[in-house]
């Protein structure tokens, strides 16, 4: 989700710092208007993060060009079906939970798998940030464990960024058409 809304203004902030930024959208279109916009210094991957086949293409092409992560800004969402839950079908309701939950897992899955390269910088400096809109605001936990990471992000000492927030309140492509 960079192409647009949070994520597009998350990768143009990190640009602004003096990031080399790799956004995956589904959006064909929009990401040539970003690559045009970014340059040569950047990368635009189409992808589907409902799709794990997809995801693990992408980070694998991202990681070829790179050579490693030094943060992972996961932020994928949609707002649809906007209807009552009852109304809502089993495919929609599958989809909107893979693309605004289920992506997070895929992403962080195959950006951090044990073969994967890990930043030459200090393992603080690594970072995954994810955008839950309307989740509840819950830090990430396994049992007995006493920060608020999964076990396998300890173990490689990346510091996990959990941000909830309520979509409704922000001025997105979605937000727009339903306030």
């Amino acid at each position: 989700g960079g192409a647009d809304g949070i994520g597009w203004e998350c990768a143009k902030a990190y640009v602004a710092e003096g990031a080399r930024v790799a956004i995956l959208d589904h959006h064909a279109e929009r990401l040539a208007e970003i690559a045009a916009l970014l340059g040569p210094d950047h990368l635009t991957v189409d992808t589907d993060v409902a799709d794990e086949a997809q995801v693990a293409s992408a980070l694998a092409t991202v990681l070829g060009r790179f050579g490693h992560l030094d943060a992972l800004h996961l932020n994928a969402g949609i707002a649809s079906p906007a209807k009552p839950l009852h109304l809502t079908t089993d495919a929609e309701f599958d989809r909107l939970l893979r693309v605004n939950l289920v992506s997070i897992l895929y992403g962080v899955r195959h950006a951090f798998a044990p073969n994967a390269p890990m930043s030459p910088y200090p393992r603080s400096s690594q970072k995954i940030t994810t955008t839950f809109g309307n989740a509840p605001a819950t830090p990430v936990r396994t049992p007995n464990s006493t920060t608020p990471t999964s076990h396998p992000v300890t173990m490689a000492r990346i510091r996990l960024n959990l941000l909830c927030i309520h979509t409704a309140l922000l001025c997105t492509r979605f937000s727009r058409n339903r306030l």
